[in-house]
């Protein structure tokens, strides 16, 4: 723990430190640019999910609920950034919007074995069993 809090701390002084070498014009640029991307970095969790659901052949595991409040989020954060012309937080979270789109239409594809998806009524895969 106390090795990955001292990488954690030494990483946002290196990406500073960087920040705070670059001109007062493009330093605001160039932290967008490294915070969108690390938030796209960061979709490779969801991206996992989506492979593990179609090796599995179902979306057991993976919460609708929590999916559709990321699909909330992130369909107003991409409105925002949009709308304020930061395109940083527009393209970050319309990657994201992307992903978890997809993440939605496995519910589709693959149901989830023992339960039915809110929202959009699909599921289950298996009856139960009496």
């Amino acid at each position: 723990l106390y090795g990955q809090l001292l990488a954690l701390f030494f990483s946002l002084y290196c990406i500073f430190s960087y920040v705070n070498w670059q001109p007062n014009e493009t330093a605001a640029d160039v932290m967008g640019g490294i915070a969108a991307a690390m938030q796209i970095i960061s979709l490779g969790g969801q991206i996992y999910e989506i492979k593990r659901a179609v090796s599995f052949g179902h979306t057991e595991y993976i919460p609708a609920e929590l999916q559709f409040g990321i699909f909330l989020l992130v369909s107003q954060w991409t409105a925002f950034g949009a709308l304020i012309g930061n395109y940083y937080i527009a393209v970050a979270n319309f990657a994201a919007l992307l992903v978890n789109i997809a993440t939605v239409s496995l519910y589709f594809i693959y149901p989830p074995l023992t339960w039915r998806v809110p929202i959009i009524g699909v599921g289950p895969q298996q009856k139960k069993k009496e």
